[in-house]
């Protein structure tokens, strides 16, 4: 993602006077701007290969979860220490051991795992690429260390797949932090339904909404630390589209080039008898 893993902005009244006295050369300066930062997060996404442990606040289907979460080079270990507030009981613990044993111990699980994020990193590419073709932008505010852009669709996008339909569909706003022009957050909303098959083999309602969070979690190194999609619709004539999921990740610290996935499941592990004796 870009693992598809900054203040509140102040009105810039010079800015906007000089957008309503020259509205194109304004509008190009905000298309150059999000075109530089999308062509920075593509180059970093790409020379990064950090190694991460940290804590993830996930929130599905009324289900909230606590898991800690440790990087390999072959793949992520995942384990939940909490659930709805409360450690793990003993079952639990136990089911939860026995998936990361599995896991570590199954390559097709490992297979599908890595087939599953590169699939996302695709999609993160997908949608960086098309940010400056796909809206008209425009300056809403700048506080000097962040620029907020305001977009909107550009009816004269075409969209070349399913994803960017849906992404074209989407008007929001962008914050890009101008001195390393990287991606602060960005929410959109969509306008309208949008329709899969002249709405027979699904849609998405209109005004479902996204918003993701970026942070610098060390020098030079940005990651995003939540991710919030709500979503509704139906798909093949009947089945219901329901994304709503709020993800938050925290407590970020590197982990060694050298880890393994024994070396992930042990730190697990040892973190969850931690919680089990402090009771958080």
């Amino acid at each position: 993602m870009i693992s598809l893993r900054r203040c509140v902005p102040r009105l810039a009244v010079p800015l906007l006077v000089f957008a309503s006295v020259l509205p194109s050369r304004a509008q190009t300066s905000a298309v150059d701007m999000i075109r530089a930062m999308s062509d920075t997060e593509l180059k970093a996404s790409a020379a990064d290969h950090n190694l991460w442990r940290y804590r993830d606040r996930n929130r599905q289907h009324g289900v909230e979860t606590v898991s800690l979460v440790v990087d390999t080079k072959s793949g992520s270990v995942k384990k939940i220490l909490m659930r709805d507030g409360r450690p793990l009981s003993a079952q639990e613990e136990a089911a939860e051991t026995k998936k990361v044993h599995d896991f570590i111990n199954d390559p097709a699980k490992q297979r599908k795992q890595k087939k599953d994020g590169e699939q996302d990193d695709v999609r993160a590419r997908g949608m960086l690429e098309l940010l400056p073709k796909a809206f008209v932008w425009t300056f809403k505010s700048d506080n000097g260390e962040e620029v907020t852009l305001h977009f909107e669709p550009d009816p004269n996008f075409t969209p070349p797949s399913r994803e960017a339909r849906v992404l074209a569909a989407m008007a929001g706003e962008v914050v890009v932090h101008k001195a390393d022009h990287r991606m602060v957050s960005i929410r959109g909303a969509l306008k309208e339904q949008v329709n899969f098959g002249f709405g027979l083999l699904g849609k998405l309602e209109k005004g479902g909404t996204f918003h993701v969070i970026r942070r610098e979690v060390k020098p030079g190194v940005w990651e995003t630390t939540e991710t919030h999609v709500h979503m509704q619709g139906h798909a093949l004539l009947f089945k219901s589209i329901s994304e709503q999921e709020d993800d938050v990740q925290t407590d970020f610290a590197t982990v060694p080039p050298s880890t393994s996935l024994a070396d992930a499941a042990a730190m697990l592990q040892k973190k969850d008898e931690q919680v089990a004796r402090s009771g958080k």
